[in-house]
């Protein structure tokens, strides 16, 4: 499809917005009342299809409960093919198992009945009321039967006028102001038979159709939720748009990349006779309505707009329950590798003159480079630790006004990449190797001072050094992460791919014994009082300092199978600052090995499988699943012994 065909959704809103004196009308697809509680077209089919087959085979139905799972369609197309019925996504599907599962046209009504008593409108019909209300959307045709429209608009300003097979009469009148048409093209289960087999869709009253077509010449068209599979109605659509006329085509498709076939030749076809035509990836039928609102009321409409949708979004809240961690006794405990930690509450801040037009983070870092100064651009300011005559030293000429003292923002230490956070750790870390004898590579890493391992790989010469890298958790936690920094026997950096292979090498089968030595051995040599003070610039009577507790945070782990409990000691009780709870494993299903009617639970999902046979295997046995497909997840070095 060519690309100037496509029209992002902004530009449809902002389109319908300048032309707001304009008749724009609505065509609605099932896809358009899913949030309003109306199951798609492609769910319905797969509710008749499992009714189908749950009917001919009663003895399943525990089987075939959960209608999301692809094993659980696969099975039952298997069958529906084997029994005669269309092919996976065959354009008949629709047609065809309605009728098949409800033959009886009674049957039918009452099928969606019952789904159309629990709907309410959702946001979008709520929104699309209010939008008649101004005027701006003047009719909705359909092919859903949920009369969603005419139930928004109960609560709104404007009069539905409903149109059915039976009431065609309706059509010709003239429009009103506050009136919007709402037309059920497909029948309404209330009044009309319902048309949605083959043979009652090639019966589509030719005064609808015709009524269609003499209103797409003047007005513009919003299709949203309505995928093009009825061929009467794409037929009657073609057959408009095969005409000259002033309305715009706008086919709003569901995050979709491309366009059906169908619909692009509609598209291509409007274009062919000078019309204006569009294909518009958007993101539903409510994420439209409520774009198309905020963009074109105003006044009292558009407060009433906002507020349904921030009711909207309460309700969606109001439907979860917070989480909640029953107290039980702990019985063990959980060992980190987070140390308490208290960060300054105040940085120096200044306004910069003659600062770069790019590349402003590392003019800063060169400029502090032999200063006791870090420094970071934040909202147009620089912010900075150290002294106040330092940094006028490492920004001679560069410093507007006075440097001040202001207060650390809570809230942006909850960034772990945000500017503030990177300007406490970029000071902590050089004041921590500073103290330890330590390098600094980057921005959070320290490592040496003796190697821990020489070696070589593919050819290269290459030696491990302990490394530590520091990581601030919203300024409350220092968390260090043992590792290694790789370097050749002259200090020179490797190719990453050579240092990843050794790192590899040496901490791949590292076991929690040897991260817990390797945490205590930096622990030791970072932290050497219980409460470590670290003051930045060192040295200088700062009041910028950071506490390191040198007792990392500790959990509590609860397990609701063991009453008991552990008696922890008291001291490492007052470090135990989180609580977990400990889930049991789950307990599988198998069938029996000797009685295919009983079920066995097991744990363990290997031991279960040999002492016993598959779930469904009375499904195999029936034919229905001849094969079984075995996926292996395993280790390059462990292929080919397994």
């Amino acid at each position: 499809m060519p690309e100037n065909l496509f029209l992002p959704i902004d530009a449809l809103v902002r389109s319908v917005g300048v032309n707001k004196s304009s008749p724009h009308a609505l065509f609605l697809g099932a896809g358009a009342s899913i949030s309003s509680g109306i199951p798609s077209a492609a769910r319905c089919i797969w509710e008749w299809k499992r009714d189908i087959f749950l009917t001919n085979n009663p003895a399943m139905r525990d089987h075939f409960s959960e209608l999301s799972l692809p094993s659980v369609q696969e099975r039952i197309q298997r069958w529906l093919e084997a029994n005669n019925h269309p092919k996976l996504n065959d354009p008949s599907e629709y047609s065809h198992y309605i009728e098949w599962c409800y033959p009886i046209p009674e049957d039918r009504r009452s099928f969606f009945q019952s789904i159309i008593a629990k709907a309410r409108p959702h946001t979008g019909y709520r929104h699309l009321a209010i939008l008649a209300e101004a005027n701006l959307i003047r009719a909705v045709w359909t092919t859903n039967f949920d009369a969603l429209t005419a139930k928004a608009c109960v609560d709104s300003e404007v009069v539905a006028i409903e149109v059915g097979i039976d009431c065609q009469g309706r059509l010709p009148r003239m429009r009103r102001s506050g009136e919007l048409m709402c037309v059920s093209m497909h029948g309404d289960y209330r009044y009309d038979p319902l048309k949605n087999t083959v043979e009652e869709l090639q019966q589509q009253e030719e005064q609808l159709r015709l009524a269609l077509i003499e209103e797409l010449s003047q007005t513009h068209l919003i299709v949203c939720g309505y995928s093009g599979r009825d061929e009467s109605l794409m037929a009657a659509l073609l057959a408009a748009y095969s005409k000259p006329g002033s309305g715009t085509l706008y086919w709003c498709g569901h995050g979709d990349a491309t366009p059906p076939a169908s619909v692009e030749n509609l598209i291509l076809e409007a274009r062919r006779q000078k019309r204006a035509a569009y294909y518009v990836p958007a993101q539903g039928f409510d994420d439209l309505m409520t774009r198309l609102t905020f963009r074109c009321l105003d006044g009292d409409r558009l407060k009433k707009a906002q507020a349904i949708a921030e009711k909207s979004g309460q309700q969606e809240l109001m439907g979860r329950s917070p989480f909640r961690l029953d107290r039980i006794r702990s019985s063990t405990i959980i060992k980190s590798n987070a140390f308490p930690i208290e960060c300054p509450n105040e940085l120096l801040e200044f306004v910069g003159e003659g600062l770069p037009d790019s590349g402003i983070w590392r003019w800063l870092r060169e400029k502090a480079e032999g200063h006791q100064v870090v420094a970071v651009p934040q909202r147009g300011k620089i912010l900075a630790l150290g002294t106040i005559d330092g940094i006028k030293d490492a920004f001679r000429g560069h410093v507007k006004g006075s440097i001040d003292r202001t207060p650390i923002d809570v809230r942006e230490l909850s960034f772990e990449d945000g500017a503030v956070t990177h300007l406490l750790l970029t000071a902590l870390v050089q004041v921590l190797a500073q103290n330890a004898g330590l390098q600094v590579a980057g921005r959070r890493i320290v490592w040496g001072p003796r190697e821990q391992q020489r070696d070589t790989v593919d050819g290269i010469a290459c030696v491990a050094y302990p490394s530590a890298e520091l990581t601030l958790r919203k300024g409350q936690h220092l968390i260090v992460l043992p590792s290694l920094v790789i370097r050749s026997p002259s200090g020179e950096m490797v190719p990453r791919e050579i240092e990843k292979k050794l790192r590899q090498k040496i901490l791949g089968y590292q076991h929690n014994n040897k991260f817990n030595q390797a945490v205590n051995g930096w622990r030791k040599l970072l932290f050497a009082e219980d409460t470590t003070v670290v003051e930045y610039p060192p040295d200088c009577g700062s009041s910028f300092r950071f506490l390191i507790q040198k007792a990392p945070v500790f959990a509590k782990i609860g397990d609701s199978e063991n009453r008991r409990g552990a008696n922890l000691p008291a001291k490492i009780e007052r470090m135990a600052k989180q609580t977990g709870l400990q889930i049991a494993e789950p307990s599988l299903i198998f069938c029996h090995r000797n009685d295919t009617n009983s079920k066995v639970r097991d744990t363990h999902p290997v031991r279960g499988i040999i002492d016993n046979r598959p779930f469904d295997f009375s499904l195999t046995r029936r034919g229905l699943a001849e094969e079984v497909n075995v996926g292996v997840i395993c280790p390059v070095p462990e292929s080919r012994p397994f």
